[in-house]
């Protein structure tokens, strides 16, 4: 399937884009803005949506896919706005293989993080139901559940005197 990438021209109208369909495994991109992270190029995907790349984050190594028209050329570069330039460097074969095996250990270092936590919070929601259950009266229509974090009443607002 032929894949035409489009951006929006400064006359207003859209305009074809070849060079964006031809960015490179281990080609390196760096966005200006935000700790201007850096990212390299591990993959693409084309579908009837456009072009993207899949790129790791090199300070996080981190998964993150980018839409092949968010991404501008150094040369384009105009002014301070955030904005994914792609740089006419690259990293060798054998690095960026180390570099996405880094990135699926992240992947699934924090996929085991988010599991734990999911299960944490099945728990807590589980010994929250047996607490309402033998704590709340069926009449009961509502329960509100807090937590004070920090008192910030004071003597001189606080008319019922809660600070002491």
């Amino acid at each position: 399937m032929k894949i035409t990438t489009y951006e929006l021209g400064e006359d207003g109208k859209m305009k074809p884009v070849e060079e964006k369909q031809n960015l490179l495994n281990g080609q390196l991109l760096r966005m200006e803005g935000y700790d201007c992270p850096r990212a390299v190029i591990v993959g693409r995907e084309e579908s009837s949506f456009g072009l993207k790349y899949e790129t790791v984050i090199l300070e996080t190594y981190i998964y993150r896919t980018l839409e092949a028209w968010s991404i501008k050329d150094i040369s384009e570069r105009k002014d301070g706005r955030i904005q994914w330039y792609a740089y006419n460097e690259f990293i060798a074969t054998e690095e960026l293989k180390l570099i996405v095996a880094k990135a699926d250990q992240v992947k699934e270092e924090n996929r085991i993080k988010n599991d734990r936590q999911d299960e944490e919070r099945k728990k807590l929601i589980e010994n929250g139901k047996i607490i309402y259950q033998a704590k709340v009266p069926a009449s009961a229509k509502a329960l509100i559940v807090a937590q004070l974090r920090q008192d910030e009443s004071d003597s001189q607002t606080d008319i019922t005197g809660i600070r002491r």
